[in-house]
């Protein structure tokens, strides 16, 4: 972490709260999660199989990893150098074996007989102090159930009490959350998936309330939403500092420039809102999607975006081999050179701070000469911040493409220095030509530029 910490500022911990034995069994037992830890990790043997980090027992920190208190230190030590800790909240369910599931079952979903035989990959029978209740498994309505899970019923006064009171003693260990599936939530999804089981709807939203009793106490306590199906502007609406930007990464894998560039021109106000990223736990790692130099492309469109700049854990390293979170070692991997080398260039010379992002915007890739469509492949972005000024150009093809851009450049000398910080290779350009004409680029196969301008006397 030393050679990275000047150049991040919030480290994101996955898994440090109390696992779930009851999970940890479900996990084991599971055909298709055993199949997936095989194909990563041939010699995998029962003891590697452990509880998944978003089946919760209890928001107290996990006992093997030192407790509360072993965590307050490492976040004094993050402090010292600069960083601040963000930790998962999972809001939509919890593991069947919480406390709450035999103290307070009305804190939960729960179904009726009939739903348990028409559906028992939903739902599931378990003892309470009130006797045997019928539940439901937390999920995705588009998917059946998480069975190592129980649904929180957040159309409950009672629940969405008790969360908020959870969630503000969260925030005295950590400087923001990472909310699980948080569009999952908002009330007409919660009330499409679960109709009358839940309940009346609520007058308010629930992250509406959190987020107000949470800044009450912390004004700069940050709020993260792992959020999809195109509201993330939903939760942004009600207090979301950041959203999920997996659009973008999908589109970027999918490999068509048309739909990245519509993406992007959703405008600077979205993107700075945005968490964006590569890969996480979910996704499949960029090394192993982004094959040759089409990582280089896809890093430089991703990461020269205002918001959030998201990277996962062995990422910098190339990792290949894309872990299960019920998983608890991992197959060898020789780091990548070449990729670490990359990012390590990409994350110095990427403009950080407000006066910079601020300032940012996609320029026009225009045609360099007719019948040559290739700048419809070519993506450029624009910061400055007093005099210094930036310009990132990706070509997003494996073939080359070509293109001229006009820079929003101030009258001056006659020679503009071009100098490229991830090659630190320089070109000089006359000034009057680049006003006129506009930056002429012809960029190879997923070639990539993030120069800093200069204006020669």
């Amino acid at each position: 972490m030393a050679e990275w910490a000047g150049r991040f500022d919030v480290i994101w911990l996955m898994g440090v709260w109390e696992p779930s034995p009851k999970g940890e069994r479900i996990a084991k037992a599971h055909r298709g999660l055993n199949e997936e830890i095989r194909a990563v990790l041939p010699d995998a043997k029962k003891a590697d199989v452990v509880a998944s980090p978003y089946a919760i027992k209890s928001y107290r920190v996990n006992s093997k990893l030192g407790g509360e208190a072993a965590l307050g230190r490492f976040r004094n030590k993050l402090r010292r150098r600069g960083l601040h800790l963000m930790l998962d909240l999972v809001p939509n369910h919890m593991a069947p074996d919480h406390p709450w599931v035999t103290s307070h079952p009305g804190r939960f979903v729960q179904g009726t007989e009939e739903d348990l035989r028409q559906a028992p990959q939903n739902f599931f029978r378990a003892r309470t102090r009130a006797g045997a209740r019928i539940f439901a498994h937390g999920r995705d309505p588009y998917f059946d159930g998480w069975s190592d899970t129980v649904q929180i019923n957040v159309f409950s006064p009672d629940a969405r009490k008790a969360m908020i009171a959870q969630i503000l003693g969260l925030t005295k260990l950590c400087d923001g959350l990472r909310c699980d599936m948080a569009m999952l939530l908002l009330n007409r999804i919660f009330k499409q998936t679960w109709g009358d089981r839940a309940g009346p709807e609520p007058a308010t939203e629930f992250w509406a309330d959190v987020i107000s009793a949470v800044r009450a106490r912390r004004k700069d306590f940050l709020f993260l939403a792992e959020v999809y199906w195109d509201l993330e502007s939903d939760l942004q609406k009600l207090g979301f500092d950041f959203t999920y930007d997996k659009r973008l990464g999908d589109r970027l894998r999918d490999g068509h420039a048309a739909p990245i560039r519509a993406h992007l021109e959703a405008g600077p106000e979205f993107h700075a809102r945005s968490a964006h990223f590569l890969e996480n736990h979910d996704e499949p790692r960029a090394a192993a999607v982004f094959l040759g130099d089409r990582f280089r492309a896809a890093a430089v469109i991703t990461y020269a975006l205002p918001g959030i700049r998201f990277f996962y854990e062995g990422q910098l390293e190339g990792r290949q081999a894309k872990i299960p979170v019920q998983l608890r070692r991992r197959p060898h991997e020789t780091p990548d050179p070449d990729v670490s080398e990359f990012y390590e260039k990409l994350i110095a010379a990427l403009p950080t701070g407000a006066a910079w992002e601020q300032s940012w915007q996609m320029l026009e890739s225009l045609q360099a000469w007719e019948e040559n469509f290739s700048h419809e492949r070519m993506f450029c972005f624009w910061w400055e911040n007093g005099k210094d000024r930036r310009l990132a150009v990706a070509n997003y093809a494996g073939d080359p493409s070509q293109c001229r851009v006009r820079l929003p450049l101030p009258e001056g000398p006659t020679t503009i220095r071009f100098r490229d910080l991830l090659s630190d290779r320089t070109y000089d350009r006359d000034a009057g030509d680049v006003r006129s004409n506009g930056l002429y680029l012809d960029l190879g196969g997923y070639d990539v530029h993030l120069f800093a301008l200069t204006q020669q006397p």
